[in-house]
């Protein structure tokens, strides 16, 4: 192949697309952020200028909504609003509380019965952050634009190999090409080997749990074995090659607890 064959006119690059470029607010919001914060605040919008979709991993323990909580914070009303997807009652409730304090909005929900897309909110004007669970979020995707929309995070990003998070993020990238995500985790590698690379194309920033007990952000491991008197875990389903979540805790009710100790030990 020569040369001419490979190369561009300058036609064809004034008629390449410009790549769509969000500039972070400047400012401070509610809660002080941690130095390595900051960091995976700035690397994640840096990532942005070559990526659509990213994937940010913090240990558990090292604030992971309050930095999705900063991003919205930062994040330019004209660049469309902020989507914070997850697959649990209380990682929405979190979001929603964490993300409203740091950036002092009171964020919608879309959950279940609750719609964050009220009559109310078209007359009085849309929230910027609309925090919704996978589960609900799947069944009405289609009734919102994704136009509206400039950026998705994904919270437990480990999930978003399932096929539901997948259909999700193609129905708004079809929808909306300039839209960026940030997918979220502490655990980045799934026990079936499926890879976070159908969505994330890079990884922006990493703290693992050693890094951070290095750094004094979180407490050594302390390893002790508990008994568990009566635990059967031969019923549970597994999902992912995890525990089905509402068969470990049916499991778990009414197992006791053992310290190794008889009654009469507990009582001297």
């Amino acid at each position: 192949v020569s040369d001419a064959d490979t190369s561009f006119n300058g036609t064809e690059i004034e008629a390449m697309e410009e790549r769509y470029i969000v500039a972070p607010l400047e400012g401070d919001g509610m809660m002080r952020l941690r130095p390595y914060q900051v960091e995976a605040v700035d690397a994640a919008f840096e990532a942005w200028r070559d990526y659509d979709a990213v994937l940010m991993v913090l240990a558990t323990g090292l604030g992971k909504t309050i930095v999705s909580a900063d991003i919205a914070m930062r994040w330019p009303a004209n660049a469309g609003r902020i989507l914070f997807v997850a697959h649990m009652r209380e990682l929405i409730d979190q979001a929603q509380d964490k993300s409203g304090l740091h950036t002092d909005t009171t964020p919608a929900i879309e959950m279940g019965a609750q719609r964050g897309e009220t009559e109310a909110e078209h007359l009085l004007g849309k929230s910027k952050i609309l925090v919704a669970s996978i589960q609900t979020l799947t069944r009405r995707m289609k009734q919102m634009d994704p136009m509206e929309f400039g950026l998705i995070v994904f919270d437990e990003a480990h999930h978003s190999a399932a096929d539901s998070w997948r259909r999700m993020w193609e129905y708004f990238k079809a929808g909306n090409p300039n839209i960026k995500a940030l997918l979220i985790t502490a655990t980045p590698y799934r026990g079936d080997n499926l890879s976070l690379r159908g969505i994330a194309e890079t990884c922006c920033f990493e703290m693992g749990i050693r890094e951070g007990i290095d750094e004094g952000w979180l407490v050594s491991i302390v390893q002790k074995y508990i008994v568990v008197d009566g635990l059967d875990f031969s019923k549970c389903r597994t999902v992912a090659k995890d525990l089905n979540e509402g068969d470990l805790e049916e499991a778990m009710f009414g197992a006791v607890e053992s310290d190794g100790m008889t009654d009469d030990q507990r009582r001297e």
